[in-house]
């Protein structure tokens, strides 16, 4: 815009016509799959090879993504997407155990509390939990000593705790006081009374690590949240029944028209029915096949 600092006759040239389209690049790839490391479950964009090999690693045995990106980019590609599946660790390393234990409640005795090990592996399993006499038993004698060992002694002692809820409450005291353990309330446990002199020895850190497990639905994925491949088959085959159509119809308008001629430049109604009776047709046969196809198709 020009500045107007005096009087005077100015004159300014306006485009009375729309602005053209500029072009926008399209040869962006996407690529999922599973990787050495790297972020986990997020898109990434990369560059170049050398790239994706400082955030996802490089080849490894029984996974083909990092081969099809190193050919996206050995044949001229210039920017991707990736996706890695198969862990939530950064790391990419599968997930240690973690030891723990029930500590038994009420006459049936069935778990009241369930004792989880802070550090995972092999070092919870040297943890053992027991359950004493309180110093101030309390109402309804509900109030017990919880008592933390690491082999034979004793690292850890809350004592005058419940499970009902308030300041004594023992999973609050321990998750606000405890290096070694975390404690959960079994639901309904809190009506219960823990049995007193109940021990357990906590297990399970020195089993092998938990395997990555990947679900049919974490490949297919879910249209609404835009995930999986549902996502992506969804999309591409909107833009090619889009593209399909969008040629169909040019054709039948621009065969019954003259863009040449300024007077017979629009297309008659012979080609608009001949657009809609496309498009009744089309919807006709799609309704028709959902009679055809099995219904245990569209079952999860």
């Amino acid at each position: 815009m020009p500045t107007y600092l005096s009087p005077g006759v100015y004159m300014e040239e306006v485009s009375s016509g729309s602005k053209p389209i500029e072009g926008v690049g399209t040869a962006v790839a996407a690529f999922v799959g599973f990787a050495e490391k790297g972020p986990a479950n997020q898109p990434t964009l990369v560059t170049n090879w050398t790239q994706f090999t400082q955030s996802f690693g490089d080849f490894i045995d029984g996974s083909y993504l990092a081969h099809a990106v190193y050919g996206y980019f050995l044949n001229g590609g210039g920017a991707a997407y990736i996706v890695r599946i198969g862990s939530d660790d950064d790391d990419g390393d599968a997930k240690a155990p973690t030891a723990q234990g029930e500590l038994p409640a009420g006459s049936e005795g069935k778990p009241g509390l369930v004792v989880k090990a802070l550090e995972a592996g092999p070092a919870g399993d040297s943890i053992s939990v027991e359950t004493a006499d309180a110093s101030e038993p309390g109402e309804n004698n509900e109030q017990f000593k919880l008592i933390v060992k690491r082999g034979d002694k004793v690292e850890e002692t809350f004592d005058n705790v419940s499970l009902r809820k308030g300041n004594n409450n023992v999973a609050s005291r321990v998750k606000a006081e405890s290096k070694l353990i975390s404690v959960e309330e079994v639901r309904g446990g809190g009506t219960m009374e823990l049995h007193k002199g109940a021990h357990v020895n906590l297990y399970g850190g020195t089993g092998l690590p938990d395997s990555v497990s990947v679900s049919p639905a974490d490949y297919v994925g879910d249209s609404a949240d835009r995930t999986g491949f549902v996502t992506g088959m969804t999309n591409t085959t909107k833009t090619i029944g889009g593209a399909i159509a969008s040629s169909i119809f040019a054709i039948a308008l621009a065969s019954t028209g003259s863009i040449a001629d300024a007077e017979a430049g629009h297309a008659p109604l012979s080609g608009y029915i001949t657009v809609w009776a496309v498009c009744s047709l089309t919807a006709l046969i799609a309704a028709a096949s959902l009679f055809v196809v099995p219904k245990g198709a569209f079952a999860d």
